[in-house]
Formats: structure tokens, C-alpha cells, sequence
């Protein structure tokens, strides 16, 4: 990190299904690779288009892969909208953190960086922000757009616009916003630099965190690797089949867990006090059952994943199609995850004491005899006690902010090579 980022503002940016947030990120003054969130933080829910639709999912792959795609005139309007809420969002973070909204830098102010990211006639002494953009979807090959995005629009030029929105805002930037992150592994970034985070301290982990989806996040040896980097032998949850025929994304996230609750009730369940986490607590058989079938379906993919990992993709069925595709080997069979941190929403249900006899502990059981039943000794050994599954393997996070600290991570290493 040169002195170009000690004096400018950090913005880290996590944009979801239905909203995006920016937020504020400092380092420790005693340690400046540790980071946590600051204060400053704004969210917008993005503006509905009328008429919008999201094409279907096998239209945007066929075009994807075709390398022509098609976007359709509310598509266009839909993912303006959502790089202008961006914007709004990043203005708002910057101007609470001191930086006037509207404010113009003098020309030959760039210090070299190109001119086309900033905006003329600024006092000099202004502090610019750098911005780091983690977002779902499909990213272009140059990273600075969405080719294929379930449930919302493909936005090829997603940072041309985010970019042209923070300078018609005032918005210095000290430089490009160098790519799109993908929010799995943004987690797993935050998780490793951000302040009390869980891949911390340990060689080999997984992250599995769940919102309105599933993010999958891998450190191995030491160092956060990119799961578009290990796709030649392990795939996304949301790409990964289950016994049942479903994803483990269709199995596990919050968004499916609330609609089969909401199909038990027989409406949408639109009021916080009738959530399943709530109702669980609060006794209803029926919430539990859908907290348990989710419990057995996460130690299902922790399983998967500690096995993969060391032993190489096996000959499991149910798995689909692009599971057998894998191949059986890679270079880092042998290893053995040192820790399993569950984060967002879904670490929050683990965490949950008034939840755990609904949930945390039907998955550490039906994780443990996973593991009884394994035939491999090693993972035997390491993985059970005396009473079950070791204490030490499962752990709920806390760090909320981890997409938007990892995001930040991403855009500090891509400025700094």
C-alpha cells in the first residue's frame, strides 16, 4: 500500500439482490493490515423499472457464452438504476466522512492518474477515495461489468457508469475502480484482514455465508483463493446438486428457507415476529422442522468440502452432471480445513443460543455422523471426539462488514501493483 492510499478515504461497496451498501473502512493505527468499518454508511434499495424482467437464466448463459448479448431496453434502464443508486450511495459515505458532495479538482490536480475518473477545479488538498465494488453475477473478462446476474440486470459497463456517476457527484478518485469483486470471495477477504476476523490465525478454512444466496469462500496454504481459481475441481454451492435434485443454494439460503416457511404458513411472511428463526425459538414444531432440514443440508456441503479438499473430488451421486465433470485430483489433496466459519445471516442462526438446539446442533450432529461413517481414518481422526464432533471446527461470524472490508482489500492490492 503506497503513500498515494495512507491519506485517502476507503469506501467499500457490497451490492445484493434488492439493495447496496457502502460503507466507511479505516485501519489500525498499530497495525495498518488489520481494517474494520467506520461509521459513515449509507444504503439504497434499488428503483424498481416498470416492466422490468430478468431474462432467463439459460438465455443469459446461451448469450454469454456466445459472447453476444442482448440486452433489453428495460434491462438497460434497470441496471442504470442500479449504478446510479451505487453512486448516491458512495456520495453519501464520502460526503459524511468530509468530503463535500460536488466539491472539483484543478486541472493538472491528477498527480498522473487518468483524467477521465475525476472532476475539474478541486482544491488540491482534497482527499480522494478509492472505491472497492463487490457484487454478484458473472463478471465480464476485463471484471468491470455483469454478463450473467440471476434475478437482476446484465450491466456490461456496470463501473463505466458507477465511474461517470461519481464524477457528475464531485467524487475524487485516486484511481480506476480496478474490477468488480465477487462477494463470495470478498467474505473470504474480509474474513482474513478484517478485525476479528475467523480465517485469521489458521492456514485452511471455509466459508459459507447466506443471504438472499449462498457465498463459498477458500483459504488454503495460507492465502485466500478465488473459488473461480479452483473450479477445475470444486464447484460453487449454487452450482453444486444435492440427494434431493437441488442446489445447496436452493437448500440452505435464507431466501429458500423463508419461502418454504412461508409456504407452510400459506402467505408471505412479511412480519419479523413470524420469521422461522422466531417461531423455532418461540417452540412452533413445524419452524423447527424447516431450521433442521436446512441444518442437515449445510453439514451435507461442509462435509463435501472437507472432503474435496482433501481427498479429491469422489464418485458421490446426486451431485449433477457438472460435479462428475471435475476432476478427481489437485494440488492440494491431503490438506485438512482447520476451521469452518459460517457467516451472514446464516452465522447469525448458528450463533443464535435461543436457536441452538434447533439449528446449530442438529448440524453439528448430523455433521459428526457424516464423518462416523466416512471411511477415511484420517478424517476420523481429526474431525471426532470422544463425544462427536470436535469443538474447535465450526465457528459463527460476527463480522458483518466482511464483503465490504474484502471488497476494499481487492481494490487496495489492484491499486498497488
Amino acid at each position: 500500500m503506497g503513500t498515494s492510499l495512507a491519506d485517502c478515504i476507503l469506501i467499500g461497496v457490497d451490492g445484493g439482490a434488492s439493495k447496496v451498501r457502502a460503507c466507511s473502512v479505516r485501519r489500525r493505527r498499530n497495525d495498518s493490515s488489520r481494517l474494520y468499518l467506520g461509521h459513515e454508511q449509507a444504503v439504497r434499495i434499488y428503483p424498481s423499472v416498470p416492466g422490468f424482467c430478468p431474462v432467463s437464466g439459460a438465455v443469459q448463459a446461451t448469450q454469454r457464452q456466445a459472447g453476444t448479448i442482448h440486452l433489453t431496453e428495460s434491462e438497460l434502464a434497470q441496471g442504470a438504476a442500479y449504478a446510479q443508486a451505487t453512486a448516491d450511495a458512495v456520495a453519501q459515505v464520502a460526503a459524511d466522512a468530509g468530503i463535500p458532495a460536488g466539491t472539483r479538482l484543478p486541472v493538472g490536480a491528477t498527480g498522473g492518474l487518468p483524467t477521465s475518473v475525476f472532476v475539474r477545479n478541486v482544491s488540491p488538498s482534497q482527499r480522494p477515495v478509492l472505491v472497492g465494488v463487490c457484487m454478484a453475477g458473472l463478471k465480464s473478462a476485463d471484471g468491470r461489468g455483469i454478463e450473467q446476474m440471476n434475478n437482476g440486470p446484465r450491466i456490461p459497463d456496470y463501473l463505466d457508469q458507477l465511474e461517470a456517476g461519481l464524477g457528475e457527484r464531485g467524487i475524487v478518485l485516486v484511481a480506476p475502480i480496478a474490477r468488480l469483486s465477487s462477494d463470495a470471495d470478498c467474505c473470504g477477504l474480509g474474513e482474513q484482514f478484517g478485525e476479528d476476523g475467523l480465517f485469521a490465525g489458521v492456514d485452511n478454512a471455509y466459508y459459507v455465508g447466506g443471504g438472499s444466496g449462498l457465498a463459498d469462500a477458500l483459504k488454503l496454504n495460507g492465502r485466500v483463493i478465488p473459488f473461480d481459481d479452483v473450479s477445475a475441481w470444486l464447484l460453487k454451492s449454487w452450482q453444486l446438486g444435492t440427494a434431493g435434485g437441488q442446489t445447496f443454494e436452493e437448500r440452505i439460503s435464507l431466501r429458500a428457507m423463508n419461502a418454504r416457511w412461508a409456504k407452510l404458513l400459506g402467505h408471505d411472511v412479511e412480519d419479523p415476529e413470524h420469521r422461522v428463526e422466531r417461531q423455532a425459538a418461540a417452540g412452533d414444531v413445524r419452524a423447527a422442522t424447516v431450521l433442521g432440514d436446512v441444518a442437515t443440508a449445510l453439514a451435507e456441503l461442509i462435509f463435501e468440502r472437507i472432503e474435496t479438499v482433501y481427498r479429491g473430488r469422489t464418485t458421490a451421486t446426486g451431485r449433477g452432471k457438472a460435479y462428475m465433470k471435475l476432476k478427481p485430483d489437485h494440488a492440494f489433496r491431503g490438506t485438512l480445513l482447520d476451521r469452518v466459519v459460517i457467516g451472514q445471516r446464516l452465522g447469525s442462526l448458528f450463533g443464535d443460543q435461543r436457536l441452538t438446539p434447533h439449528f446449530r446442533q442438529p448440524v453439528e450432529h448430523a455433521l459428526g455422523d457424516l464423518f462416523v461413517r466416512c471411511d477415511d481414518p484420517a478424517l476420523r481422526h481429526r474431525y471426532l471426539s470422544d463425544v462427536g464432533l470436535v469443538s474447535d471446527l465450526l465457528r459463527p461470524s460476527t463480522l458483518a462488514g466482511a464483503p465490504v472490508i474484502g471488497a476494499i482489500v481487492a481494490a487496495m492490492n489492484a491499486t498497488s501493483k
